[in-house]
């Protein structure tokens, strides 16, 4: 079954605030919450119910006792908004997933994001077959909504966030994909070294590196764009010039 994991303020749902999951019921992804409370961090302290759950209650000096999945379930379930400084946490099972035509070519108006799923793509890719899109495929923000929670079911330390109307692929939290393939660069592309100099844990990295590896156009051109960020740059201050450090080895 699948399952729509949120987290709802007052003023409603951000693009970051939700995941799809996939599971047996309620109780087992309460059971994965419990299990993996950093991939769920940012939901539980969103809704205050970090401490209840992995700690159990328990104060910051006394070794954490995560509750029971049964009684993470039933916190969540009473959770609730309060204003914008605390959010509620549900779990709710989706019964039905509509599939709308997209009309070939594209109008123009529906925008970049747009896309058409490719004749036999559906048959190829099981996480497609799983959401029973079919050749059409689902139109506008569906399609974005859609094609983001596979690539972050995939890549489990990917997450997506908005950066001037444009949707970027980011470590969880920190930064812009992009922006670890360019340190990463650096350093041959070694996720040990280029997360010692981010400070990030090595696996966030590598999850970089796996998506550099499955979308390289789409970080090529962001990273493009950084550089031609100087060009422009470099016209309005003819002036300006361009210092180059190098990286330090890490140890």
């Amino acid at each position: 079954m699948l399952f729509l994991v949120a987290c709802v303020y007052n003023e409603g749902i951000a693009a970051t605030s939700f995941r799809v999951v996939q599971a047996a019921s309620r109780l087992a992804v309460a059971q994965a919450i419990v299990d993996n409370p950093d991939i769920w961090s940012k939901f539980l302290h969103d809704a205050q119910l970090y401490d209840p759950i992995v700690r159990g209650g328990m104060p910051y000096y006394a070794d954490p006792k995560p509750v029971s999945a049964k009684e993470a379930l039933r916190l969540i379930d009473r959770s609730y908004g309060d204003g914008d400084s605390r959010a509620g946490l549900f779990i709710h099972s989706i019964t039905e997933i509509l599939t709308l035509p997209v009309s070939s070519p594209i109008p123009e108006e529906q925008g970049a994001g747009s896309r058409v799923w490719e004749t036999g793509e559906q048959d190829s890719d099981p996480l497609l077959k799983l959401i029973g899109i079919g050749k059409e495929g689902p139109t506008n923000g569906g399609t974005r909504i859609v094609d983001e929670w596979l690539r972050q079911s995939r890549f489990p330390h990917i997450e997506f966030r908005t950066f001037n109307g444009d949707r970027e692929a980011c470590i969880k939290e920190r930064l812009q994909v992009w922006q670890v393939i360019m340190v990463a660069k650096s350093y041959g592309m070694d996720a040990v070294k280029t997360a010692e100099h981010l400070s990030l844990r090595p696996e966030q990295v590598r999850s970089a590196l796996n998506y550099y590896s499955a979308y390289p156009e789409e970080i090529d051109r962001a990273l493009a764009d950084n550089d031609k960020g100087y060009e422009r740059l470099r016209e309005m201050l003819p002036g300006i010039e361009l210092a180059e450090v190098s990286l330090p080895e890490a140890v």
